[in-house]
């Protein structure tokens, strides 16, 4: 099946998503901000990263925790509004926002009944405790990660991640609704409120750990993203330091790669495409 649009195309629905998570943190107070390779496509580039093909959020805890049910209220007739919570086949355990109307995956995988539209991935932003509890904190997330699905596993890059292969052999064999209450205990147990903590990170694919001081988040600022103005951090480029090194350094020619590469399926209906502007 070959599809019609290009990442291009993939890159307009996923601006379109992000203006609308935009209008409703600005409708309700919510704080939120542009993140990882997002925020470096803005710094860098004023936009996307050129062979970038997904978009990446982040908010803290609370504000986090209200927009999921703000957005299952009030977004839900053009969105599918996917975590743990709200969507029991969820893949990760951050929060997607997913464009009906679309899909874009990888043409080699098997057919599931997990989402394939076109989203954008929001990261809530945790406090990190210390010591033995925040070793304790780092493992459960990491658990937590690979409960929900196999493509986590195969993204962590840790050495000491072949310790867990026997558990998710035994992980894969329980039943749906005890996986996602475990989910739910490890969320209640160990997603701290960052306000109450010194040092913060994110549930994202990479391991979490207390990596970022809390209050550099406190001050945001307006950054230039493909003709738009969205909240990134006024730190942006401590952050991005910490989790890129010398983030203005392109990277070499086998590493500028997205997702799905040259298998991609990409679907956009006519009526999705005619509002965002994307010529048929």
């Amino acid at each position: 099946m070959k599809s019609k649009f290009r990442l291009a195309e993939v890159q307009q629905v996923e601006v379109s998503i992000i203006k609308d998570i935009d209008a409703l943190c600005k409708k309700h107070g919510l704080r939120y901000f542009l993140y990882c390779g997002t925020l470096l496509g803005c710094v860098r580039h004023n936009g996307f990263i050129p062979w970038d093909d997904d978009a990446d959020l982040a908010m803290p805890l609370s504000d986090y925790k209200k927009f999921r049910k703000i957005a299952l209220e009030e977004l839900s007739d053009r969105y599918v509004i996917s975590d743990i919570h709200t969507d029991k086949y969820a893949q990760v355990p951050w929060l997607k926002v997913c464009r009906r109307g679309t899909a874009y995956y990888d043409g080699d995988i098997e057919d599931g009944p997990y989402n394939k539209e076109i989203w954008v991935d929001i990261y809530p932003i945790l406090g990190a405790y210390e010591g033995f509890a925040g070793k304790l904190q780092t493992e459960a997330i990491f658990f937590q990660r690979t409960l929900t699905g196999g493509d986590l596993r195969k993204a962590e890059k840790y050495k000491h991640a072949v310790h867990h292969v026997k558990i998710w052999k035994f992980v894969d064999l329980l039943p749906k609704p005890l996986l996602r209450f475990m989910n739910h205990i490890i969320e209640g147990l160990f997603w701290a409120d960052p306000e109450k903590h010194r040092m913060c990170s994110t549930v994202d694919a990479a391991r979490f750990i207390g990596k970022y001081v809390y209050r550099d988040w406190d001050d945001q600022i307006e950054g230039s993203f493909e003709g738009c103005r969205f909240s990134i951090p006024k730190e942006y480029d401590r952050f991005l330091r910490t989790m890129y090194g010398d983030y203005m350094k392109l990277p070499p020619v086998e590493k500028q790669v997205n997702h799905f590469v040259e298998n991609a399926i990409i679907q956009i209906e006519d009526d999705v495409a005619k509002e965002i502007g994307i010529k048929l």
